[in-house]
């Protein structure tokens, strides 16, 4: 399967434009020959979590909207981040549109961010379910962000029969080397591969770019700084190290998958 990863520079706050610049990305992806497109995380807002708070709800239906149209005119597979409201309150989501436009699942964000100056927390609500796609042959998780540091999850997924995992993000520039550290170290350890599509620019913060792909056998491709999309191929490949039948489960157990798989 071809993936276009996405590198956007957000508008914070500037909700129609982000749409916008989504819509002629996704466009691209399409001429590039992509099957799915991968975009970063709160791509709706810019990673702008004020603006989220105050507008996700009325504007969802316009979201849903556009990105189901982007699904269906290009038939692609959209995988988006999202502030996507629910009955109980908002998440930070992966939304999932089929290659029909049909809005088909989403991933909550399980681990929100929190630190004196950025509280994800005071917006959001944390999902409880780890949520894989199925398209065709190929099974991949999916976690935004903060996810990305804890290993759990990721070897959820592997577990669950996961080709790999889509991981969006709104990752610090200043912390971009504990990014390319970590998507190398999922993919090793579990012997699929992780894409990872990040946010650039300096707003709503100095974002870290490099955007990447890093193979079953922990071989990486990143972007630089500016906005672009690269074009990965995943498929049902084994790694040539795989670590993880080596796995002692005698001494630490294996909990059984609580992995949601959506088919599409």
């Amino acid at each position: 399967m071809r993936i276009a990863i996405v590198q956007t520079q957000p508008a914070p706050g500037g909700y129609p434009d982000n749409l916008a610049a989504m819509a002629r990305a996704g466009a691209h992806a399409a001429e590039m020959g992509a099957a799915l497109v991968l975009f970063p995380e709160l791509a709706d807002f810019g990673y702008d979590l004020a603006a989220a708070a105050s507008c996700a709800r009325d504007l969802w239906p316009r979201t849903a909207e556009a990105l189901g149209r982007l699904a269906y005119t290009h038939r692609l597979i959209v995988v988006c981040g999202v502030a996507l409201p629910t009955a109980h309150g908002l998440t930070n989501a992966l939304a999932v549109w089929d290659k029909g436009g049909a809005l088909r699942g989403s991933f909550a964000k399980m681990h929100l961010f929190r630190t004196p100056k950025v509280d994800e927390t005071a917006v959001f609500l944390p999902g409880s379910t780890p949520v894989a796609i199925q398209a065709g042959d190929i099974r991949l998780g999916l976690a935004v962000c903060f996810d990305l540091r804890f290993p759990e999850l990721f070897r959820i997924y592997r577990d669950a029969g996961c080709h790999g995992a889509l991981v969006a993000a709104a990752w610090p520039r200043k912390r971009r080397h504990i990014w390319q550290a970590l998507l190398l170290a999922r993919a090793a350890e579990n012997g699929m591969a992780i894409l990872g599509a990040n946010h650039t620019g300096d707003a709503p913060f100095p974002l870290a770019g490099f955007s990447a792909a890093v193979s079953v056998n922990a071989e990486l491709e990143a972007l630089g700084e500016a906005p672009d999309i690269l074009v990965a191929q995943v498929s049902p490949a084994t790694a040539h190290l795989d670590p993880t039948p080596c796995r002692r489960k005698d001494l630490y157990g294996a909990p059984p998958s609580l992995c949601h798989v959506l088919e599409l």
